[in-house]
Order: structure tokens, then sequence, then C-alpha cells
């Protein structure tokens, strides 16, 4: 029992493994593909027996090395093994102490996640038990925006705030753009690089299910054209009116969208 990491003086003790949600995953994708991010994934090997156990830990002597002298002495774990049930939170820690350290920042909202910022660059880590996903970039996204006022030729143009005119109105006889290919191009490659906008839909119906009339409810967030999040299952009590279903779908996906925006800062 004692080489597992099972306290004998307790009944249960708590296997923590941290990994990412799905969700995080595709938000991270779909903010790394307009800025044309690096994205490299790592798998540390033998990653659990880097943790350091906050714990006394005894375990018996393995086969092949036990010492012919000493056959009834036990040994003191000093670092965790696979197989303990303090494994994963001790190589998590270990992990989490070392960015702290180096200047990444935690997420507040999801654990696994952590960021590092520093003048134009920016880095995300993400964690998944003992498999991690870098991204990152440097500049590309000023670099991008610099090549579409290139092609548009206002290279040397001032910046402004608002990018139309405030005091004075386009009259409708206006000439149009010449190259309306060109034109086309240089919105869409606008919008791909501020599509940032979360959007929200959710629905229900009402006592659908003709076993325990329980209404079903679901909702989808996407950030700009991308679909990030999306659930759609029965509701957990039955409700007395339509628009009670529909308040408890609206309370699901508000939960959402401000765990995402959480995310996004």
């Amino acid at each position: 029992m004692l080489e597992l990491g099972i306290r004998l003086d307790r009944d249960v003790i708590v296997v923590v493994a941290f990994a990412c949600r799905c969700d995080l995953l595709l938000l991270l994708f779909v903010i790394a593909e307009p800025c044309d991010y690096l994205i490299l994934q790592l798998d540390v090997h033998n990653a659990f027996l880097n943790g350091n156990l906050t714990e006394t830990i005894y375990m018996r002597q393995p086969l092949g090395y036990i010492n012919a002298q000493f056959s009834n002495h036990i040994c003191l774990l000093k670092r965790s093994l696979y197989g303990l049930k303090q494994a994963p939170r001790a190589w998590f820690n270990r992990l989490h102490t070392f960015l702290l350290s180096i200047g990444f920042k935690a997420s507040k909202t999801d654990l696994s996640l952590f960021h590092y910022s520093q003048d134009s660059a920016s880095v995300y880590l993400l964690v998944y038990v003992d498999d991690i996903l870098v991204m990152g970039s440097d500049k590309s996204l000023k670099m991008y925006m610099t090549d579409i006022l290139k092609r548009a030729g206002m290279a040397e143009c001032k910046p402004l705030a608002t990018p139309i005119p405030v005091s004075k109105s386009v009259p409708s006889n206006a000439d149009l753009y010449d190259d309306s290919m060109q034109y086309k191009s240089l919105a869409g490659a606008l919008q791909k690089s501020v599509s940032r906008e979360l959007h929200a839909f959710s629905d229900s119906d009402w006592a659908g299910c003709p076993e325990d009339r329980k209404s079903t409810s679901g909702y989808a967030v996407c950030l700009g054209s991308n679909l990030v999040s999306w659930v759609c299952k029965k509701q957990r009590t039955v409700v007395r009116s339509f628009a009670e279903a529909e308040y408890k779908a609206l309370a699901d996906v508000c939960a959402e969208v401000i765990c995402i925006l959480s995310l996004l800062h």
C-alpha cells in the first residue's frame, strides 16, 4: 500500500492529473492562425520521475536490487515514481514552480495554461499531463499588418484611431475602388487579422424528453468565424416553463463566455 502512495491512516487520497480543456485547445489554435504562430508539441519522457515528493513514502526494495544483507529493509522515496498517486501532482508542481521562476504567468481560469510576454513576443504553453503544447510569435502580427498596408499603398499614411471619416460623409456617387479583386483581397486579409470578436448562441426546448420531461439545451461560442466551444445536453432538473428552460440555457452559455473571456485576457 505504501509504495502506491496510499496512506494507512486514510481511506481516500486524491489523484490529480492536470489536463487542458478541449475548447481551450481550439481557442489557442484560433488565436494562433491569423498571427502565424509557431506551434510545437513536446512529449516529456519519464516526466513523473522528476516530481519532488512532499510526503514521506516508503516502498519495498525492487526485484533485482534487493540488498542481501538488509533484505527486510524498505526504501525511502525522494522522487516520485510511475504508479504513485502523488506522481502527477508532484510533476506538475515542479513544472509550475519552474515556469513561474523564468517569467511565465499562470492562468487563473485554467491551471494548465501559462503565458509569457516581453515586448512584442508572446509564448503560450499548455500542459496535458506529461505533454506540452508550445506556441508563440515574435512580431509576426506586426509584420502581417505592415504587409497589408504595403499592398494597399498606405505604408506611409498616418495612423488613426478610427479608420473611416468621422467629419465628412462619403458621397453616394464616389468612385469605386479601381481594382475590385485587390480590394476584396485586402478586405479578407483585414478580416482575418481582426476576427477576435466573440459570438455566442443558445437554444432550448421544453420538456422534450418523454421519459423524465427534462429539457435539452445547447450553445455554441465562436471567436470570429471559428467555432471554439459547443454543448448540447439534457438539463439536470425539470423546469416548469419554456422561459425557465431558456434561462438555464442562457446561464450555461454566459458561464462559458465568461470563462473564455478570462482566458483571452
